[in-house]
């Protein structure tokens, strides 16, 4: 019997975006391995071991972790059990949409505000505290991310590579060859896994986080890819804007926003302006700014207690 490490596998839907060529390709040689994040396992490494089966949250955020530290050259460690606990991981696994969806919705956490320490399943995956699922919606507004599933053709994927580490689900693994290469194998998917660099014709480079003492695995070109996704990972334009400032929307229907504490928030009452002034001081005036609702385009919306609104269309 295959063993399952926590995939399901799933149709895609109609609303999913699908990759259709990002322009210039950032890593051309598409070798991804000098951008890795520091390995983690889906097992937890402590005497009493037990299976997460998030194996598709473990991929989708090595994918992101690695386009990161290409982007801005520093390393990121998100929250695996944040994520596999907001997309509904069961004891069974998890899907590459609910992953993704709740990776563009329920946003993200660092590793030491929902960190991996637990002594067994039902504990990791306890109920989150609200004060950490509102950490993870407000990680919306500092990164854009963008699932988008990417044609299962090994040249369609080796040209995704180029622009972007990919998710993959496959079997894993049919046993290698004398060239270490695993073969295409028929039998059902049982795991997600980040493919970190590839062999034009020849074969895809696998980092796998099921097993840190062999985390690279050579899969053949013509492999059997039950899903591929992309994750195009961008710094939100809202770090155009300025800590502290109000925004005057000219355009109708109107309004005033406050950018602080990294977010921006719509103004409801004369008491927030009227907060916003003290803290202000003097110099108000210079921190009045007139905006069109182009500037606020797809701009992640809150309330001053911090929660999610929506985003300004």
């Amino acid at each position: 019997m295959v063993k399952n490490h926590g995939y399901i596998h799933s149709s895609i839907p109609t609303s999913a975006l699908v990759y259709g060529g990002l322009g210039d390709y950032a890593v051309p040689d598409r070798d991804w391995r000098p951008f890795l994040p520091e390995y983690e396992s889906q097992l937890e490494a402590k005497p009493e071991d037990f299976e997460t089966m998030a194996c598709v949250t473990f991929a989708a955020l090595n994918c992101i972790e690695t386009s990161l530290k290409k982007i801005q050259d520093e390393e990121f460690n998100f929250s695996d059990r944040f994520t596999a606990k907001m997309s509904g991981t069961t004891n069974q696994g998890n899907t590459l949409w609910n992953v993704m969806q709740s990776i563009s919705t329920d946003g993200f956490v660092k590793e030491s505000v929902w960190s991996h320490d637990a002594k067994n399943f039902i504990e990791y995956y306890k109920e989150i505290p609200q004060e950490v699922v509102a950490i993870g919606n407000r990680a919306l507004s500092l990164l854009k991310i963008t699932p988008q599933f990417v044609p299962a053709d090994p040249d369609v994927m080796y040209g995704a590579l180029g622009n972007y580490p990919l998710q993959i689900a496959i079997h894993a693994y049919a046993k290698a060859g004398k060239n270490g290469i695993h073969p295409r194998s028929s039998s059902p998917p049982n795991h997600s896994v980040m493919i970190s660099r590839a062999v034009k014709g020849k074969y895809f480079e696998v980092y796998d986080h099921y097993n840190r003492n062999d985390p690279y695995h050579k899969i053949a070109w013509d492999t059997l890819f039950w899903g591929v996704v992309l994750f195009d990972v961008k710094k939100n334009p809202i770090m155009l804007f300025k800590e502290n400032h109000i925004y005057q929307l000219v355009d109708p229907p109107g309004g005033f926003y406050l950018f602080a504490k990294g977010i921006m928030m719509k103004i409801e009452t004369a008491d927030h302006v009227l907060a916003w002034l003290f803290r202000a001081g003097a110099d108000w005036s210079k921190k009045t700014v007139a905006i069109t609702a182009a500037d606020l385009e797809e701009i992640e919306i809150y309330d001053f207690k911090g929660k999610r609104i929506g985003k300004k269309k």
